[in-house]
């Protein structure tokens, strides 16, 4: 399977370990959704998307192209 993964809540304590997973498939380009992309820690096959969780209209555009969507938000 190839395809695009996008992780919401990727920086977060069960979002980074979900990423670590998906990073290990050669097969998957990874990205997540965060509200500020400029500080995401950039690595190898990750890229980071605008989007922020609370703004309804922000999470479809970021998700645009995305074969896989993760929700790894907490409360």
């Amino acid at each position: 399977m190839q395809g695009r993964v996008l992780n919401f809540g990727g920086t977060g304590c069960l979002g980074r370990r979900i990423v670590e997973h998906l990073l290990e498939v050669p097969e998957f380009e990874v990205r997540i959704a965060v509200r500020h992309p400029e500080r995401a820690a950039a690595r190898d096959g990750l890229a980071a998307v605008c989007a922020d969780v609370t703004d309804a209209d922000s999470g479809a555009p970021a998700a645009k192209g995305s074969d896989a969507v993760v929700n790894a938000v907490s409360l």
